[in-house]
């Protein structure tokens, strides 16, 4: 299945209409693709090791509007959050943008990819 957001949709996120760039449609299904892999094998992934892993043009502590994006993404589809599996190195958790209960969600993301 297809990124179901395309550059120049307009989509609410955290409150916020977000446009969705060329460069967001570029990455954000390249991130969500790495962050299904992750979720078969019940693992997580740091902002930093995301970065390096894909090559992104973004700074590690600028990922979240990718992150927002993958998520309505998910929405969209039905599916638990994605971007539950992004940790911070510090705290070995998600970043303060993604709300409580991300243990729980990443529980219900291995379960729906595993």
């Amino acid at each position: 299945m297809t990124f179901t957001l395309r550059a120049g949709d307009r989509v609410m996120v955290n409150g916020r209409m977000r446009n969705v760039t060329a460069l967001d449609a570029v990455w954000a299904p390249r991130v969500r693709e790495r962050l299904v892999e992750l979720a078969r094998v019940r693992s997580t992934t740091t902002y930093g090791a995301l970065k390096e892993d894909l090559g992104l043009p973004h700074p590690a502590n600028g990922f979240g509007r990718i992150l927002d994006l993958v998520a309505e993404d998910c929405r969209r589809r039905q599916e638990p959050r994605l971007d539950a599996l992004v940790v911070t190195v510090e705290h070995d958790e998600v970043g303060a943008g993604h709300g409580e209960g991300a243990a729980a969600q990443r529980e219900k993301v291995y379960a729906h990819f595993g």
